[in-house]
């Protein structure tokens, strides 16, 4: 699906990100960074420098394997997947703001994760994930804050669950990729102030308990 967007995006490792590198489009523009670096604010302030945002997609994301369950829960593993997955997005969203302010559309998508609900987690007896559990509450509450606190900007704000994708996390098991970014592409569409701050699973459209 080409919507004629100009894409910029990020990118961590290049052998994990083959596909992407792949891609010849003078449309996409890409930037390797390590969001754990102290300056990765300041890299993509210059990557994107005074362009109109007009739909700002925070999927950066890590599994910490190392706080992952009982009992090894490695503290300095935990707090950089808090960072990543939590603290790095919202920070982003406040340094960009004038980005999107320049822009009619003015989205903020988080992709977050049905396991960032504490109230399926319970009905699902669901054990370990310390770390991305966590930090995907955290991201849901921040993002949350961050909608009232944007609205009389017009801001909106979106927190989604992408569905069970085939991905190395989920070994590859799950809906295809394409799929999941076609469900998220509607929601997004449908994204305005008066439902901002929902928080939704894409491959059903409906809401996610907290």
């Amino acid at each position: 699906m080409n919507k004629g967007y100009k894409v910029y995006t990020t990118f961590r490792l290049k052998e994990n990100s083959k596909e992407l590198l792949k891609i010849k489009n003078s449309n996409l523009h890409l930037l390797q960074i390590d969001i754990l670096k102290s300056n990765s604010l300041d890299i993509i302030i210059s990557f994107v420098n005074s362009i109109k945002i007009d739909i700002l997609i925070h999927n950066a994301g890590t599994f910490a394997y190392k706080a992952h369950k009982v009992p090894d829960l490695d503290s300095k593993v935990w707090l950089d997947t808090l960072y990543i997955n939590s603290i790095f997005p919202i920070q982003l969203s406040l340094t960009l703001k004038h980005n999107l302010m320049k822009s009619k559309i003015k989205k903020i998508v988080f992709i977050s994760s049905r396991r960032g609900s504490n109230s399926i987690n319970i009905k699902d007896s669901y054990r370990g994930r310390y770390a991305y559990r966590s930090s995907k509450a955290a991201l849901n509450s921040a993002a949350i804050a961050l909608s009232q606190d944007f609205y009389d900007d017009k801001i909106s704000t979106l927190i989604l669950h992408p569905g069970r994708v085939s991905t190395k996390i989920t070994n590859y098991d799950g809906i295809p990729p394409k799929k999941s970014a076609l469900n998220i592409i509607k929601l997004i569409e449908n994204l305005n102030i008066k439902n901002t701050g929902r928080f939704l699973s894409a491959d059903t459209g409906k809401e996610i308990d907290w």
